[in-house]
């Protein structure tokens, strides 16, 4: 039977991203570092593991991964004098969207109670608000890291498709060009918009550029890798294409698609693979097909089941 820790403290804290993606956002050291510690870990995330956390003005601490629990959580163990520290995150699903984050700290061995005050004083203060700077951070890197932008599509119902799947797939911001109707032109053009928006309007952020061209150079210069959503022959499969983020999409007119001044802007044509006879998609559908492609390899590529 195993004795009972010296000591012991846990904190929870609920998170609005889904559980796959909780659990390989906490198993990526390289995604949770504090600054200024610095996490190695050698070989991959596995029981067994050994890792290193170095901190300024600190010895490096040794950890070793105790248990990984597919999906549910893990436990990792540091060692000190005749004592060991044991760190233990478990990851349960609320809803779909959300995940309870708990976190657990288990002080034993012979010489705990030599370490009890230190141990206390080190993480009881800091532990939940260290879980909301977690959660924080998660949240944060869950937003999909992609700007939408419309260059002159002419419906409003498409406009507001856009909007909400946007929401969903909780892009940056939809930037709206052109003849795009946008929601602040009267009432008229927000309630059509708001028929396929539901509401996605008042939610996800979107600005007007009347110019496309002046749109993308201002995104490049800021870092975004414009490419652009064709039937182009040349363009690349999407299933075959590796994105590199930020993206900026750009989703042209229904019939003429994105306008052909633009085109020195574009750094890659994506293709959906088309295996009917119309060989096209409504644009806002093929919106979505492109938006929830790169949410399966941002977020989900290589979660395992659990």
């Amino acid at each position: 039977m195993k004795a009972a820790p010296v000591w012991a403290c846990e904190r929870s804290v609920d998170v609005d991203v889904p559980a796959g993606f909780a659990w390989r956002y906490m198993t990526d050291v390289r995604n949770w570092n504090d600054p200024p510690a610095e996490f190695e870990l050698d070989g991959p995330f596995a029981t067994g593991a050994r890792g290193t956390t170095r901190m300024p003005d600190r010895p490096p601490a040794s950890w070793t991964i105790a248990e990984v629990d597919r999906g549910a959580g893990y436990t990792i163990v540091g060692f000190l004098e005749n004592a060991s520290l044991s760190v233990r995150w478990r990851f349960e699903p609320v809803s779909d969207t959300r995940t309870r984050l708990t976190q657990r700290l288990e002080l034993s061995g012979a010489n705990a109670p030599d370490h009890v005050e230190a141990i206390r004083s080190a993480f009881e203060p800091n532990l939940e608000p260290g879980m909301r700077r977690i959660a924080n951070l998660m949240v944060s890197s869950a937003r999909l890291p992609v700007v939408v932008i419309l260059d002159n599509v002419r419906s409003l119902y498409n406009t507001g498709a856009f909007f909400r799947t946007a929401d969903a797939c909780a892009i940056e911001r939809l930037v709206l060009c052109g003849i795009t109707p946008r929601p602040d032109q009267g009432r008229k053009q927000q309630r059509a918009i708001a028929k396929t928006a539901l509401g996605a309007e008042l939610t996800v952020r979107w600005e007007y550029q009347a110019d496309t061209s002046a749109a993308l150079a201002a995104h490049a210069a800021a870092g975004y890798h414009i490419v652009a959503v064709e039937t182009a022959p040349d363009a690349t499969d999407l299933y075959d294409w590796t994105p590199t983020w930020p993206l900026c999409l750009v989703f042209g007119h229904e019939r003429e698609g994105v306008t052909a001044s633009v085109a020195d802007r574009i750094e890659a044509q994506v293709r959906i693979p088309m295996l009917g006879g119309k060989r096209s998609l409504n644009v806002a559908t093929a919106g979505g097909v492109v938006l929830y492609e790169l949410l399966r390899r941002r977020h989900y590529a290589g979660v395992p089941a659990g």
